[in-house]
């Protein structure tokens, strides 16, 4: 997955997981791939940041998603 910092964190998990099980997609992991510039424009902060993938993280396990932390 790679989200898109303009849009609304909880939306796009529950997109990703509809669309997944529409499409009858077997799977055991999600992977959220963070990168790009988009992180450090417009002023955010490392809060608002983290912020946004922690509200990422609560709408997977929203739609019933097991999220695991690796660093």
């Amino acid at each position: 997955m790679f989200p898109v910092r303009a849009l609304d964190p909880a939306l796009q998990a529950a997109w990703l997981v509809s669309n997944l099980s529409a499409a009858s997609v077997e799977y055991n992991t999600v992977m959220i791939d963070i990168e790009g510039d988009d992180w450090v424009t417009n002023n955010r902060t490392q809060a608002d940041n983290r912020a946004f993938i922690t509200a990422l993280r609560s709408g997977l396990e929203a739609a019933g998603q097991k999220v695991v932390q690796e660093t």
